[in-house]
């Protein structure tokens, strides 16, 4: 049995970055910042991919709250030097928005029901 499944959130460390690769397909990565412990933090980059990858383009900015839902990637390869590296990202395939910090303090935007995705977003 494969399982590799992880759910985290956070905060974007910067806008997202979109392009168009083989086939016309929409790649999407982002960065975000997870607090966890005391005054701990961990930076965990994550892509994402078509009509998920479009709507996280569109709409997500840096300082948008995100939980990402997807699959643990490590990819190794060698760099220029010639030694073993690893790269670990999650490849989302569902993202849910969170309303920004400051609209969550003073509870002026609503959120969207945790059944919603980047994918079931109605605008």
């Amino acid at each position: 049995m494969r399982l590799n499944n992880i759910i985290i959130g956070g905060n974007l460390c910067a806008d997202p970055e979109s392009k168009e690769v083989a086939g016309g397909h929409v790649l999407t990565t982002f960065r975000i910042a997870n607090n966890y412990g005391q005054d701990k933090v961990s930076f965990v980059n994550v892509e994402c991919w078509g009509k998920t990858a479009e709507t996280c383009r569109q709409y997500l900015e840096k300082g948008s709250g995100v939980i990402v839902q997807g699959e643990l990637i490590v990819d190794t390869y060698k760099d220029k030097e010639g030694n073993n590296r690893n790269k670990a990202f999650v490849k989302a395939f569902k993202v849910e928005f969170l309303p920004r910090r400051t609209e969550r303090d003073t509870h002026t935007s609503r959120s969207l029901p945790a059944s919603e995705s980047a994918e079931e977003v109605p605008f």
